[in-house]
C-alpha cells in the first residue's frame, strides 16, 4: 500500500499500518510488531509515534499511566 494523499515518510507510513491494523494499541505493542521485521531500535519508533501524533495522525488516550494510541485519520 502506498501513502497516497498522507504526506508522511516511509518509515511513518509502517508505523501507521500497524496502529491502523490494531486499532488501539500503547507503544510498546507498537515496538513488538514492527521489530519482528525492521531492525529499528525503540527509541526510533517512538520518535516515529510521536511525528505522527504531532501531525495528527493518531491521537492517544491514557489508561493506567499507559498511552495508548489510535488513529484519527483513514486509511487509504
Amino acid at each position: 500500500m502506498k501513502n497516497e494523499g498522507y504526506d508522511i515518510s516511509a518509515s511513518e507510513w509502517e508505523i501507521m499500518n500497524t496502529i491502523w491494523n490494531k486499532k488501539l494499541i500503547s507503544a510498546n505493542e507498537v515496538i513488538e510488531i514492527v521489530q519482528q521485521h525492521k531492525e529499528w531500535s525503540p527509541k526510533t519508533i517512538r520518535t516515529l509515534i510521536n511525528r505522527l501524533y504531532k501531525k495528527k495522525f493518531i491521537d492517544r488516550t491514557n489508561r493506567n499511566k499507559i498511552f495508548e494510541y489510535f488513529p484519527i485519520v483513514e486509511e487509504k
